[in-house]
């Protein structure tokens, strides 16, 4: 019988490695804020699926606003019926989720509150897409301002939990050219784009009496590796008649 001996001496020395590091981009699983690493540059176009419980029509200036978008490739009008099996067959087909309800059906009842609308629909899509990749958007609304988000957001915390933001709009705003409105759009896109913004910083950069569009798309450009492409995607605002007054009235008090 033979016996063979280990020589530690003799055994081949091991390479000290460092350490591993942690992977600052995890990949998208369950509800992780952040997405696969190429959904991150801002060239990658997307499929947007806006769910909701309304028609078409109702929602069809927002598919307008989103067709522009460079980086978003197609929109697609996604019906929430009382099954959530139907959902499974469109989120396999999209790469964006936002859940579009109107304030014409008399309330504002999103998520947590008597006879809500989307409650296992939100958590759902926060779920098959990844918070990041989910956008909560209120219309018809009589008030957008912060003050409304907050409310909102106190009463309805599963928006917050589930999305990553939530956009309002009122009647009169959707069909302007106002800036707050263009904001708001360009605010979309840079989420869109994979240039996030946590959540609680929203209320500062939404802000209708601060809010300057020049500033913003400072914003997005910022820390972007493809600047050239993000500048040609961003709409541009027109002034209102009102904003051009104020100007205007400015303008010769300082004269």
């Amino acid at each position: 019988m033979i016996y063979f001996l280990a020589v530690p001496a003799l055994l081949p020395r091991r390479v000290n490695a460092p350490p591993l590091r942690p992977d600052p981009l995890p990949l998208l699983t369950g509800d992780l804020l952040h997405p696969p690493l190429s959904t991150m540059f801002c060239n990658r176009r997307k499929i947007v699926g806006i769910f909701s419980r309304e028609a078409v029509e109702v929602y069809q200036w927002l598919i307008d606003e989103l067709v522009k978008f460079k980086n978003v490739k197609d929109v697609r009008p996604v019906y929430v019926s009382s099954r959530l099996e139907d959902l499974r067959q469109h989120t396999t087909k999209c790469d964006f989720a936002i859940v579009y309800h109107s304030q014409t059906r008399g309330r504002i009842n999103v998520t947590d509150v008597t006879d809500s609308l989307y409650d296992s629909e939100l958590e759902y899509l926060s779920r098959s897409f990844g918070k990041a990749n989910v956008l909560v958007v209120i219309d018809d609304l009589d008030d957008s301002s912060d003050t409304m988000k907050r409310q909102i957001l106190e009463n309805q915390q599963s928006i917050k939990q589930y999305a990553h933001n939530l956009f309002l709009f009122t009647r009169d705003e959707r069909f302007s050219e106002a800036e707050s409105k263009c904001g708001k759009l360009n605010h979309i896109q840079k989420i869109i784009q994979g240039r996030f913004i946590p959540f609680d910083e929203n209320t500062v950069i939404m802000n209708q009496d601060n809010f300057r569009h020049r500033s913003l798309s400072t914003t997005i450009l910022s820390g972007c590796a493809h600047p050239a492409a993000c500048a040609s995607s961003i709409p541009t605002c027109k002034p209102t008649q009102t904003e051009n007054t104020d100007k205007l009235k400015t303008s010769q008090s300082q004269a």
